[in-house]
Parts: structure tokens; sequence; C-alpha cells
């Protein structure tokens, strides 16, 4: 199956609202079992049935690629503005509409909603 930016947003979605897998100061990311429930969760809302491997594969590809263009970020004079899923200003998160999201994540940007 291929990884569509439609697919990839309804992925995020609920990415976002279990901040236990991705914030390492929630009081349950260490937890195991909590953790797990939550990528459940996450599963269980997508359209498409893909196993938790999958997802998790999924995540950490994501995550490279923001890590590559967040060290590109870091070392641009380009103003960097996001809000929840768009770039208002900033050359480089519109090559990639994801990359907001990921940098919200990485502790860089308080969430908007």
């Amino acid at each position: 199956m291929e990884w569509n930016n439609e697919l990839i947003m309804e992925f995020l979605d609920p990415y976002d609202l279990e901040p236990m897998i991705w914030n390492p100061q929630n009081e349950h990311h260490k937890d195991r079992n909590h953790v797990y429930d939550a990528w459940k969760r996450i599963q269980s809302s997508l359209s498409i049935d893909f196993s938790l491997k999958v997802l998790k594969k999924k995540k950490e590809n994501l995550m490279a690629t923001y890590r590559k263009l967040a060290m590109t970020v870091r070392n641009s004079t380009t103003e960097l503005e996001c809000t929840k899923y768009t770039s208002q200003n900033g050359l480089h998160t519109k090559k990639w509409p994801h990359f907001c999201i990921l940098y919200i994540h990485q502790g860089e940007l308080k969430l908007l909603r």
C-alpha cells in the first residue's frame, strides 16, 4: 500500500492525540501497556488495516525525513512559522507538508490548535 499525503495525515491525526508515544515527559511514556494501547487506538482509527509493525515503521520513516529537514531549517536563515498543518512562511516546510506536525512534537513549538 502506497502512503499518500491523505493517508499520512489520517495517521498523524490520531498520533497527535497520543502524546504518550511521542512525548518523553508524558507520565505514561515508559509504560509499555499504555503505549501499546495508544498504538492500537491509532490502528483502529485508520480506514486501512495496517499492522502495528507497519505503523511504527512509518513513524520511524517520517521521523527520519523530519530530522533531515529539521537540520536544514536549523542551518537556514528562513524564519519558520507553523500552524497545525500548514506553513505560513518557510521554504523548507513547503517541501514536506508533515514537517510542522513533527516539529511541534519534538518540543520546538507548542501545538497550535
